[in-house]
């Protein structure tokens, strides 16, 4: 769940129980982690903002 050298133009990250989460400066979201319970299927996720953004 720590492989994130891949990532670029992440302006956020969340990371939790075999779970890293980063939000992209464009609004999408990449996940890396155990993904046994499809914690990391956020592929259709668009237009993330940053609260108070």
């Amino acid at each position: 769940q720590c492989d994130v050298n891949d990532w670029r133009d992440i302006v956020a990250v969340a990371a939790g129980w075999r779970l890293s989460v980063g939000l992209k400066s464009d609004g999408t979201v990449v996940a890396v982690g155990d993904n046994e319970y499809g914690q990391c299927d956020v592929g259709g996720w668009r237009g993330i903002q940053l609260p108070g953004k």
